[in-house]
């Protein structure tokens, strides 16, 4: 897990092994981005937090955390062109 404000790159977080429930998710953020977000609201006001829409990041405890903690939920649409990688380009089978 990873932050980037801006042109800055914040702190990297490895992930253990294993699946990462919502309470994961909660408690890394809890340790890793509150932290940072007070010293960027300090300084530029409040960010927005983006993340895409996988079950841990919009199941009801996170959403409860988000608001907690007043932070702003930038959208992220299910299937966004701009941020989704063009399909490979078929490969040609050469006759030899």
């Amino acid at each position: 897990m990873g932050l980037l404000l801006g042109n800055q790159r914040g702190p990297l977080v490895p992930l253990m092994n294993g699946s990462v429930t919502a309470r994961v998710y909660r408690d890394l953020l809890r340790r890793w981005l509150l932290p940072v977000l007070e010293d960027v609201r300090a300084a530029l006001g409040n960010p927005f937090f983006q993340q895409d829409n996988a079950r841990i990041h919009t199941a009801r405890l996170m959403l409860s955390f988000f608001e907690r903690y007043a932070i702003d939920l930038e959208s992220h649409p299910p299937y966004s062109p701009d941020l989704t990688e063009p399909p490979p380009t078929p490969r040609t089978k050469l006759n030899a």
